[in-house]
């Protein structure tokens, strides 16, 4: 499954995230939520958690343009958060596997 993240700023300390789900036949699933005060990490985070909730047993690719996201999923993992460990539950509970989409 393909999972496409765009965080964008529409105002000070205010996130739109927009998560598009791609099924194996195309089908796909767009949710939209703003976040308000916060930073973009958060609503990052908090938008891939939410998306994850509704899914079991498959492998994500996940297509971000959150530079910070990224590089905390894919290369300096931090486990000292609380959004990282929320993450990494949710991932174990429903049995995911995030891959980067980028290719990095």
């Amino acid at each position: 499954m393909d999972m496409f993240q765009k965080i964008e700023r529409i105002g000070p300390a205010q996130f739109q995230a927009e998560i598009k789900l791609v099924n194996g036949d195309g089908n796909e699933k767009i949710t939209t939520r703003t976040y308000e005060r916060c930073n973009s990490i958060f609503a990052a985070y908090k938008s891939l958690i939410t998306a994850l909730r509704g899914l079991h047993d498959c492998t994500i690719t996940l297509y971000t343009n959150h530079h910070q996201l990224s590089v905390e999923l894919f290369h300096e993992r931090s486990k000292n958060t609380t959004l990282a460990n929320m993450l990494d539950d949710i991932t174990a509970i429903n049995n995911l596997e995030i891959k980067n989409g980028k290719g990095e």
